[in-house]
């Protein structure tokens, strides 16, 4: 049975009606607290919609380039990878736009903003949130180990001399499919391994040896990349220096996630565990969102550039 969506004309949480403001004996206080509501709404919902159609229209741009007849394989390949990329993204994205503008499906409808516990709402919707972020790391993450890891290959094979990557670009796939199962564990299963009378000792434990592995799978995956490589600006043919270039800048973009994690935990280190801020749901959309438009969007366009330059 498909789920069914609840649309909300005004964008209001749905404890918030029109005319209960208008008629409001409470007058100008009500009108400003209705707005402040109906702009917190959109604002997020905006920040996901441009992540959304930056996402789509890079990865059209990536189709395009990449069955066009001046394409090499090498760089169809990588074009190919970055529209699965972003397909992938996309996807995702769509459904954080729906939780984000509180068109939720009525299986999932008690984490709509408004009324009640706002804290544990909104940490009930930061929990979805994560779930659809989490999914679309899981396969895209592995892809663009691989587009990268092709992309060490072609300077291999373009510039004689380069040794081989230290891990070939399946394993390091692999490892990347492990960091982000590993991050899953921190986040899910011990809830950041955030302080909770009901959490032992040993959860909260287990949640940060994970975080740490997942860093080493991160840093060797990296590894594999870069080491062997000499500076971008010491390989005189444009299009190697464009390939190394690629490697060097798109791996230090992906630091920033691990990153953005630690922030959010030391936000919400005297929060109640059973609730979530909503100033840092909003830092994490705005921060993952600009993470995922440099490293995916950002990388589709970077490897359509190429081609286009390689067949001009």
């Amino acid at each position: 049975m498909p789920l069914k969506f609840t649309v909300l004309p005004t964008g209001l949480p749905p404890n918030i009606n029109d005319n209960e403001y208008v008629n409001s004996s409470e007058g100008l206080v009500s009108e400003q607290l209705k707005f402040g509501k109906v702009f917190m709404v959109g604002f997020r919902a905006s920040v996901v919609r441009l992540v959304f159609y930056k996402l789509l229209g890079t990865g059209v741009v990536a189709a395009l380039v990449g069955v066009s007849s001046g394409t090499g394989p090498d760089l169809a390949f990588s074009c190919a990878l970055s529209v699965g990329v972003n397909a992938i993204a996309t996807y995702h994205y769509h459904h954080i736009w729906a939780v984000r503008a509180q068109r939720i499906p009525e299986a999932e409808a008690f984490t709509r903003g408004g009324g009640g516990d706002q804290g544990a709402k909104v940490f009930l919707q930061e929990y979805l949130v994560d779930s659809y972020r989490f999914t679309d790391w899981l396969c895209t993450m592995l892809l663009l180990q691989i587009e990268l890891g092709a992309t060490r290959e072609f300077v291999v094979k373009e510039v004689p001399g380069t040794p081989k990557p230290v891990i070939i670009k399946e394993w390091a796939a692999f490892l990347q499919v492990c960091m982000v199962t590993l991050g899953g564990v921190y986040r899910f299963v011990t809830n950041e391994a955030r302080d909770n009378t009901k959490t032992s000792c040993k959860s909260k434990t287990l949640g940060w040896i994970a975080f740490v592995l997942s860093s080493v799978c991160f840093v060797l995956a990296i590894l594999s990349l870069q080491v062997g490589l000499k500076s971008p600006y010491e390989y005189d043919d444009p299009d190697v220096h464009r390939a190394v270039m690629q490697l060097f800048v798109f791996p230090l973009i992906w630091v920033g996630y691990p990153l953005v994690m630690l922030v959010a935990r030391v936000w919400l280190r005297h929060l109640d565990p059973e609730r979530y801020s909503e100033g840092c749901s909003l830092f994490k959309d705005v921060a993952f969102g600009t993470l995922d438009v440099l490293s995916k969007a950002g990388l589709a366009l970077f490897v359509a550039l190429r081609a286009h330059a390689q067949s001009s």
